[in-house]
């Protein structure tokens, strides 16, 4: 929380094993330096059993102090390569044929919300999500700062 309110960005970072139905996966929990040629610097890091429930609900939940949305870089990126993948092709002279304008087709997909920016095989989603600090998140810091300086009302 201290780090969101200095004004740094955290992401999350999940593998989730999408063929277990124990919700199998892990979750990291990282700083994004915001520079393209270096994935965010990891913190911490968890194996999760999340059960049965997506991810997409689960996960707002175990961040509550935060409001959690995709990470835009890494979805732009993503959603640009699937979008090279079926609308640009090459004829045999190798010029370049776009069968569509990448805005026209990001507008007629209809993925919204949260959701993996990749899958492996059929059997893990990749996922990255952006932290910001969310109301209860910026309560809490005030009543720690005011439990943990100056004239202490509490102890530790």
């Amino acid at each position: 929380m201290e780090l969101l309110a200095s004004g740094e960005r955290l992401v999350v970072d999940m593998e989730e094993w999408i063929t277990k139905s124990s919700g199998r996966g892990s979750i990291t929990l990282g700083v994004d330096s915001e520079e393209w040629v270096t994935d965010p610097s990891p913190i911490a890091s968890w194996s999760v059993f999340l059960g049965l429930t997506s991810y997409a609900e689960v996960v707002p939940r175990l961040f509550a102090w935060a409001d959690v949305g995709i990470h835009p870089e890494t979805y732009d990126e993503a959603d640009y390569e699937q979008y090279e993948a079926e609308c640009v092709f090459y004829d045999n002279e190798g010029d370049r044929i776009v069968r569509e304008l990448f805005d026209e087709w990001r507008s007629s997909r209809p993925v919204k919300g949260l959701r993996p920016y990749a899958n492996a095989m059929d059997e893990v989603d990749f996922w990255r999500l952006e932290l910001t600090l969310n109301d209860l998140g910026k309560a809490f810091l005030t009543i720690d700062g005011f439990a943990t300086r100056g004239n202490r009302q509490l102890t530790l």
